[in-house]
């Protein structure tokens, strides 16, 4: 049986090479999407959402 989790991610889009920084694990979609929209409305001062954006992925644990 699979698990899977969901990443959160800031990705830069201005960066050079592909430039990310995961931010957090869930287990549930829901709470992922919920953290997602929390921090675009209100992101981390390091993170300009003019060059990139906030994002979550679901990742496949084996």
């Amino acid at each position: 049986m699979n698990h899977w989790i969901f990443v959160v991610y800031f990705a830069d889009y201005t960066a050079d090479e592909s430039s990310f920084e995961i931010l957090r694990a869930f287990t549930t979609e829901k709470r992922a999407k919920e953290f997602v929209t929390m921090l675009t409305a209100a992101p981390f001062e390091r993170h300009s959402l003019n060059s990139g954006a906030y994002h979550y992925k679901k990742v496949t644990l084996i």
